[in-house]
């Protein structure tokens, strides 16, 4: 085979195997010739290629020379007896982005350009990690199938960013499994790698959870070892989440170290089935209070924190945004009490009300509620959680003598509540409407009662006509109740009310008429009861579901 580029074919020799030999040779001097620092040099658009016999004529003869399957011949000149053809190489027109792609395609071909994303290197290194950054979960496991592992395995560049960027390794989250009995591979693993990230992290600030639900009855001091390695980096907490038995806890309470300068979200929740004598005392931490913004506290139930403590914990902790905790539903000391505690960027709170026992007879459980509410002062909340867990012989009896203050304390926070969930409180039908009048503003409605009580079941038919919205044209003379209502969740006997009655209210507020013009649609209606769904609730789950209302009806069956 030779390669000219002359339009008129040479003197003809036999194709022999010389003729191989010349056109390896030349072949060979047309590339280097052609092959400069710029990149391939391509032959002239005009040039004959002469084929042998066996050869069909659409091969490519030299990859630095034809890029691509020559395209079909558009005129044939000659064919001669060895079989010698003339091309017409002429190329077609190409479009911008075929031009785009072969300019892309000979820059990455030439061999001083870089085998890497050139787009990427190009970015300065703090964006290149803080796309990395994005990459995480908001706490990553020691999976090597996340981020940042994954990152790391992309190239040797990637790898050393990685490996020299502490922001990567300092959150991580642990979830301790099984009994630890025997030692598994995957206990040593977890702690290898927790050693290697806390050296990568270097110091930067950490934000860590860690979680250990025992199995059985046995003591468990996995989560123990774990807390041992993070106590030496305890100046570098930011946000930490432990999940963990009371012995844990027990073990590390004289290794704390003096403060937390770092500390700005706590979790600490005590969970298991075996419990140690002696008490957790939170004071001995020396948590910094002011400094936190986020707090969730709940520990076991023979070590509650008082309401009077938890008093003096929120006096402290001024800057709190979201908070989370579990009392005794009592004041412990007969001291003096905070008159008012100001939390002026207090958001959510979530309170859980536990044990019962009253200092005097008449110190109710209720009673000792409306006196740590009216104590706080909040000016931000959007979201209240209340969890009745308490023993009371005459709980609704109590609650009346209380109801006037607590409906006072919804009333302060008419301006900013939007979502309310009250769990077991002993409170009546009508007590329960009172609350929600005073919340205009509420988009989420959460109410809980016990499935197995059917006397004193406040989701009556009362409540629900009460939240109908009722029937207008032009302009509402009536108060509507709660307009802005979105969201409602209701659990219950189920016996107090009628399924007319639920299905018009569910109605009233999702198929609104002109006249609601400020009200807002029902988006999510869920409910859980002891009474079977009948088969008009069967055929509005379908309807609904088709129209775009999320309806849940669950029925609770005791076997």
């Amino acid at each position: 085979m030779i390669l000219s580029t002359a339009r008129t074919p040479p003197r003809r020799a036999p194709l022999n195997q010389a003729n191989g030999a010349d056109l390896n040779r030349a072949l060979r001097t047309h590339k280097s010739k052609n092959f400069g620092a710029n990149g391939p040099s391509y032959p002239p658009s005009n040039f004959i290629v002469f084929v042998p016999y066996n050869m069909p004529v659409y091969m490519p003869i030299d990859p630095y020379t034809v890029r691509a399957p020559l395209r079909t011949p558009s005129r044939t000149t000659s064919v001669s007896r060895s079989r010698r053809v003339q091309l017409d190489a002429t190329p077609v027109p190409l479009s911008p982005l075929e031009k785009r792609f072969a300019q892309a395609q000979t820059y990455f071909d030439n061999e001083d350009t870089p085998k890497r994303a050139l787009t990427f290197d190009r970015l300065p290194v703090e964006l290149q990690v803080e796309i990395f950054t994005h990459c995480l979960t908001p706490l990553p496991t020691f999976n090597i199938n996340e981020a940042p592992l994954t990152v790391s395995q992309v190239c040797s560049p990637w790898r050393s960013l990685v490996l020299f960027t502490p922001k990567l390794w300092s959150s991580f989250q642990i979830e301790v499994q099984g009994t630890g009995l025997p030692v598994s591979v995957r206990d040593l693993h977890v702690i290898t790698t927790m050693k290697l990230w806390l050296e990568r992290s270097r110091n930067y600030p950490l934000s860590v959870r860690v979680v250990h639900t025992p199995v059985g009855r046995l003591p468990d001091t996995r989560s123990a070892q774990l807390l041992a390695l993070l106590i030496p980096h305890a100046r570098r907490w930011k946000y930490v989440e432990f999940v963990v038995p009371r012995p844990t806890m027990l073990a590390l309470q004289d290794s704390m170290p003096d403060g937390f300068p770092a500390l700005r979200s706590l979790t600490l929740q005590m969970k298991g089935l075996w419990h140690p004598t002696s008490p957790v005392d939170i004071r001995s931490f020396s948590i910094p209070w002011p400094q936190l913004t986020s707090l969730n506290l709940q520990l076991d139930s023979d070590q509650l924190l008082g309401l009077d403590e938890c008093l003096d914990i929120l006096s402290e902790a001024s800057n709190l945004t979201h908070c989370t905790m579990n009392a005794e539903c009592t004041f412990t000391s007969s001291g003096r009490r905070p008159e008012k505690v100001v939390l002026l960027n207090l958001e959510r709170f979530h309170l859980r009300l536990q044990g019962g026992h009253s200092l005097g007879i008449s110190d109710s459980p209720e009673s000792q509620l409306v006196a740590f509410l009216d104590t706080l002062s909040f000016y931000k909340l959007h979201s209240l959680r209340l969890d009745w867990l308490v023993q009371s012989n005459e709980g609704a009896q109590n609650w009346l003598g209380v109801h006037q203050s607590f409906v006072s304390f919804l009333n302060r926070q008419s301006a900013s509540l939007e979502t309310l969930r009250m769990s077991y409180l002993p409170i009546g039908e009508q007590a329960l409407i009172d609350c929600v009048v005073q919340l205009p503003l509420l988009m989420k409605l959460d109410l809980r009662f016990s499935l197995g009580d059917n006397e004193s079941d406040p989701i009556t038919d009362a409540f629900l006509k009460a939240l109908t919205l009722p029937l207008c044209s032009g302009t509402m003379s009536d108060r509507v109740l709660v307009p802005l209502l979105e969201s409602v969740y209701l659990q219950s006997h189920g016996s107090a009310f009628e399924t007319g009655t639920l299905l018009d209210m569910i109605r009233s507020r999702w198929k609104l008429d002109n006249g609601h013009v400020t009200t807002q649609k029902l988006r999510k209606f869920h409910l859980r009861s002891m009474r079977p769904a009948s088969d008009e609730i069967q055929g509005w789950k379908t309807n609904c579901h088709e129209a775009g209302l999320d309806f849940v009806y669950d029925t609770v069956m005791l076997r």
